[in-house]
C-alpha cells in the first residue's frame, strides 16, 4: 500500500536533497579545499592531524561526496515514486 506524502513531507525531502546534494558536490570535486579547510580551523591539538594530511584522507572525502549522491539519487526515486 502506498502512503502519499502531504506538502510538509515533499518539502522537508526537497531541502535534504538539496543540502546533501550540495556537501556531494563540494566533496567529490573539491576535496582539496574540504581538506584544507579542516586544516585551517581544526584545534592546535588534533589526533588525526596526520591522517588528514594524508591522501587517503582526500579519498575518504571523495567517497563520502559519492555516498552523499548516492543517497541524493534514493532520496530522488522515492519522491518520483511518492513513497514515504
Amino acid at each position: 500500500m502506498v502512503i502519499p506524502m502531504n506538502a510538509y513531507e515533499i518539502l522537508g525531502t526537497v531541502v535534504w536533497f538539496l543540502c546533501v546534494l550540495g556537501v556531494g558536490v563540494v566533496c567529490l570535486f573539491w576535496p582539496r579545499a574540504v581538506r584544507d579547510f579542516g586544516l585551517r580551523t581544526s584545534p592546535r591539538f588534533n589526533p588525526f592531524l596526520g591522517f588528514m594530511k594524508s591522501p587517503s584522507y582526500i579519498w575518504s572525502i571523495r567517497i563520502t561526496g559519492l555516498i552523499a549522491f548516492l543517497m541524493v539519487l534514493l532520496a530522488s526515486a522515492g519522491l518520483i515514486l511518492g513513497r514515504k
